[in-house]
């Protein structure tokens, strides 16, 4: 069947249908924007309009709202969005926008509001008289504020635009400039745009839903709104694990990064002090040596006190440097100081769930490769202490699974190590803490 037959088929039913039915199939055959502005659809709505006392597909009555009478002189595009809801989306992750206008204080406002249901903010717009045609005085309450900010727009038959106004949050934002516009065209397409600036900046508005609205009849947003919301408040609580887990990971690189400035102070207060110990130690045999030849010269001639072998100074100067630098040589070499770690993945969360649970690995031993833990390190030492984690991944992911878990990502794969002098405190305490988190033996 061709377009025309149909469109003959629905415009000889309207004498036999009441406005309601109409509407319902408008709903029904013109629920996406393409549709809208085909032949079909504007048929439609010019039956429905020619309806006596039929109401609208965009909610108005030849002119005048369906919800109080108002006239398009005084309201402009106001009087044909009045008791009419539009939907954008859904969005990949289920997500959907909705607005809708609602006649409001026995006829003396209209509200608008937009906002994504299950997410905690919206936009909210009071509009009244202005006090001249063409004129609406607004109070916008932005991101869900209970003061509004007072704004003027001018309105028409198919538009209504506002004038840029300043907008600053409670949130700690700061303030940014702003501009709306709201669209109608005479073939039902809906569009909302916006102009955001900072300091001086004025841009032209944009359509931040390029993909356009559909119109709902009110009987089927609730249902609409419902999915929507499960949708909504996925997204939040997937919003804060990623917040969680990335100020997870910046302190994971501020610590990473204070355990280098602080290992590199140590080893320079280290060699400071093994410099100054053995400096101290061969001045006390230099002064040695020197009283030694005093007390020779007060002896009986041929007599002479033996002077200090170099072997005899530098024995006397190790016991202080050592004892100054803790025990270990001046290279500050660990021969043979094992490596210790630990292995943690991220895990998929179970239903209810309100973090990410951890699988954490034991704490793994090895012989760590020489020069770790060094102050002067060899070349690749760390390269090797790595190849050393990296071959034990796949076994402890492998455990982590067996647990009845799924992992979020190989790449969420972390380890801590005893790299540096705080290492060993470090890798006791990275073990499992919250509820769900797993612990798995790999040794």
């Amino acid at each position: 069947m061709g377009p025309g037959l149909s469109l003959l088929l629905i415009l000889g039913a309207a004498n036999a249908q009441d406005a309601s039915s109409l509407e319902k199939t408008y709903t029904a055959l013109c629920a996406t924007r393409s549709a809208q502005l085909g032949e079909t659809c504007v048929a439609l709505r010019e039956a429905i309009a020619n309806k006596p006392g039929a109401t609208k597909p965009d909610g108005g009555i030849g002119g005048q709202s369906a919800d109080a009478g108002l006239e398009s002189a005084e309201w402009g595009l106001l009087a044909r969005l009045a008791g009419s809801y539009w939907i954008a989306g859904p969005l990949p992750d289920g997500t959907i926008t909705i607005h809708k206008y609602v006649v409001v204080e026995n006829g003396a406002a209209v509200e608008f509001s937009g906002y994504t249901p299950g997410l905690p903010m919206g936009l909210r717009i009071v509009f009244r008289k202005g006090g001249a045609p063409g004129l609406l005085q607004a109070d916008v309450h932005e991101l869900s504020e209970e003061k509004g900010v007072p704004v003027l727009f001018r309105v028409n038959a198919d538009s209504l635009e506002s004038d840029w106004y300043r907008f600053a949050t409670t949130f700690g934002m700061g303030g940014v400039n702003l501009k709306k516009e709201i669209t109608l065209t005479p073939e039902g397409v809906y569009a909302y745009l916006q102009g955001y600036g900072k300091g001086s900046a004025r841009p032209a508005p944009v359509n931040g839903f390029p993909d356009g609205f559909v119109q709902y009849a009110a009987a089927d947003v609730a249902a609409v709104e419902a999915r929507g919301k499960v949708a909504g408040e996925a997204a939040m609580a997937q919003a804060y694990r990623d917040l969680a887990e990335e100020k997870r990971r910046q302190q994971q690189e501020r610590a990473a990064r204070f355990n280098v400035a602080m290992e590199a102070l140590h080893g320079a207060l280290v060699v400071a002090g093994d410099v100054a110990a053995a400096s101290e130690a061969r001045s006390r045999a230099d002064l040695g040596a020197a009283l030694a030849q005093a007390n020779g010269a007060q002896q009986t001639p041929g007599q002479h006190a033996p002077s200090p072998t170099p072997h005899q100074i530098t024995r006397s100067a190790t016991p202080a440097a050592e004892q100054r630098a803790g025990g270990r040589s001046l290279d500050g070499g660990h021969e043979g100081a094992p490596l210790r770690f630990v292995m943690d993945i991220s895990l998929q969360p179970t239903p209810g769930a309100q973090t990410n649970p951890t699988c954490y690995s034991s704490v793994i031993t090895r012989p760590g490769p020489t020069g770790w833990r060094a102050r002067e390190r060899p070349p690749g030492v760390v390269d090797q202490a790595r190849e050393t984690v990296l071959s034990l991944k796949p076994h402890f992911i492998s455990a982590c699974r067996a647990t009845g878990h799924a992992i979020t990502s190989e790449g969420d794969f972390h380890w801590t190590w005893n790299e540096f002098s705080d290492g060993d405190q470090q890798v006791d305490n990275a073990r499992a803490r919250l509820p769900g988190d797993v612990t798995v033996d790999v040794n």
